[in-house]
């Protein structure tokens, strides 16, 4: 156990949710807008069967290979009266769940789905039904939509508003796999109404990012239970004012940044002794009534500059690894609680590196700002601004290059292939950052400029993404490998990385600081040469023996310090340093495990 709580008079933290202005495609994007299929967003008219049918229809355009056009919510209150699914209205195959809807509002504050009152069928706790879920893929019949095959499902820019009256009422059920989020959204509630804000129960959530979401209300905040597989990514979370629990897990790795809590309900309940917990960053403020602890765990934890006021008990650990709060009405700072496993070097506790964090670039167009892509590429990034590409498939004959006039290139649901010799796309830029987003590459990424790239849901095949230059390198929800070379930075909040026989992740001499990394597949997760790596929460999914004596973090050089969980199989050798093999019993993984400074 590790420990340190430093006491506080008063604390301000900026963890609300971050403001993102109104989102409106260009009219030839591709997007399938609900008011073009009859919908009418005035609370009034029934919507239902609308929504239903322009998922449906995006359906139909596209598969997930091809990403299905985006369904598009202008600004409006659609009332709903049923559930509303990423799923065909003609069942079929798969019993109609598909992979890959992109459902977006025009603004979380103005693009409202709402459920009536009183709703028939929402009204029992003990049988809880969605308002909006995803589901994945299966073959033959899928009728619960559970599995690993709910690929790129995205909902933004929208509420979800349950209503009163209706205590059986999820907001959002979420399967997602390998890259998946629930991003710029607030899930609300009536009082006494709703049983659960974000449930992801079904088999099998994750890796995904859930980001700049705001829950108001309900039993529950967010669940998962039931199994294992595989873990989720947070950050940027408010949760105010549930009756019961803000976020309850079992089994389901919770990787967390600038999550906050308020309101009578304990913060965090964790069953099961094999759950890893990575908590940064957060507030905790319990309200008139709260009682027992913020946090309970049963599980492996990492927690770091957690605030926490209102419970006579911080955390509530395993046997008497508990931490007492010394005043319940002043907020205290706890730099860091852990548990579970901490490999010790030399007699010596492990230490965190504490590499320093960046938030990543955003852009959010106005209605004017669109370049259009869609002729000659290269022209439009020459010509700088915003590009978007429509929805739509593009193939690549000769490298892009991105230079410092370019602020993004957004996709709307759109493909890159590299059809020609060489990277698909080269970033030149030295002091400007660049946004790439919702874009499926085929083919290499080199980023070769000192400026910043942030990817963010995107898909990075049959090449890498190149960290060569000595610039910055954010990644959000992304599914690829990565070279990071000498002097480059790299923050990645939930990225997805599998198969081959090459190393996932290799640092040559960069930093990179990971949140949320998952692995599939039986080759070397992390290799460094030199330079520093923190990995906060690693998800390694050996799907058969590990062959030899291969390691799942290969050190060659440099500075470590990671906390992971395995899944299924676990390799022979946890780490290897230099000549030195670590192995040994670390039960499903450590809290910590470090190289030191």
């Amino acid at each position: 156990m590790s420990r340190t709580i430093l006491a506080l008079v008063a604390i301000s933290l900026a963890l609300g949710a971050a403001e993102v202005p109104d989102f409106i495609p260009p009219a030839n994007s591709g997007v399938i807008n609900v008011r073009d299929h009859g919908a009418v967003g005035d609370g009034v008219a029934d919507d239902t069967a609308v929504i239903r049918a322009a998922i449906t229809a995006a359906f139909d355009r596209d598969n997930r290979y091809a990403a299905p056009p985006m369904v598009y919510l202008p600004a409006g209150t659609y009332r709903i009266t049923d559930s509303i699914a990423s799923q065909h209205l003609k069942k079929g195959w798969s019993s109609g769940w598909l992979s890959g809807s992109l459902i977006k509002g025009q603004h979380r504050d103005k693009t409202i789905i709402k459920l009536d009152d009183n709703a028939p069928g929402f009204g029992d706790a003990k049988k809880p039904r969605f308002v909006m879920a995803t589901g994945s893929e299966a073959d033959g019949g899928n009728d619960g939509g559970g599995g690993n095959r709910a690929f790129r499902h995205a909902i933004m820019n929208l509420t979800v508003d349950v209503g009163s009256g209706n205590p059986g009422a999820v907001a959002v059920d979420l399967v997602v796999s390998n890259r998946g989020t629930l991003e710029d959204a607030v899930l609300r509630a009536g009082p006494d109404s709703g049983w659960c804000g974000l449930r992801m129960d079904r088999w099998w959530p994750g890796p995904g990012l859930i980001k700049n979401v705001r829950i108001e209300g309900f039993a529950q905040g967010i669940r998962m239970a039931g199994h294992w597989q595989y873990s989720m990514t947070f950050d940027q979370i408010e949760l105010i004012g549930q009756r019961d629990v803000g976020l309850l897990a079992e089994h389901n790795p919770v990787f967390a940044q600038r999550m906050r809590f308020e309101g009578p309900a304990q913060a965090i309940r964790i069953t099961e002794g094999d759950h890893l917990l990575v908590l940064l960053d957060s507030e905790i403020i319990g309200s008139d009534g709260a009682t027992g602890a913020a946090i309970r765990t049963e599980g492996i934890a990492d927690i770091r500059d957690l605030r926490c006021s209102g419970f006579q008990t911080i955390i509530d650990g395993r046997g008497d690894n508990n931490l007492a709060a010394k005043n319940a009405k002043r907020s205290e700072r706890v730099e860091r609680w852990a548990q579970g496993t901490q490999v010790k070097r030399n007699g010596k506790s492990p230490e965190p590196l504490n590499l320093k964090v960046e938030q990543t670039p955003r852009v959010f167009p106005g209605k004017k700002d669109w370049v259009d892509g869609s002729g000659d590429l290269q022209s439009a990034l020459d010509q700088g601004g915003i590009v978007y590409l429509p929805q739509g498939n593009y193939d690549i004959k000769q490298t892009l290059v991105v230079r410092d006039n370019v602020q993004a290139l957004i996709g709307f649901q759109s493909s890159l292939r590299m059809v020609g010799e060489g990277p698909v796309m080269r970033i030149e830029n030295k002091r400007k950052a660049v946004v790439l987003e919702h874009l499926w590459f085929e083919g290499t990424i080199e980023h070769v400029g000192t400026g910043s790239v942030a990817l963010r849901h995107c898909d990075v095949h049959k090449g890498k993404f190149m960290a060569i230059g000595r610039g910055k390198t954010f990644i959000e929800d992304v599914i690829g490998r990565y070279e990071v070379g000498a002097g480059h930075k790299l923050w990645a909040r939930q990225t997805n990385a599998e198969f081959g026989e090459e190393p996932l992740l290799i640092n040559r001499g960069g930093a990179m600081w990971l949140l949320g990394f998952k692995t599939e597949g039986e080759m070397v997760c992390i290799e460094q040469e030199s330079g520093a790596t923190e990995l906060l929460g690693g998800f390694f999914y050996p799907l058969r023996d590990v062959p030899g004596n291969r390691p799942a973090i290969d050190l060659k050089g440099g500075s470590f310090a990671g906390s992971w969980v395995y899944n299924g199989k676990h390799y022979p050798v946890h780490v290897r340093e230099g000549e030195t093999d670590h192995r040994g019993d670390w039960g499903r993984g450590p809290a910590l495990w470090s190289t030191g400074r």
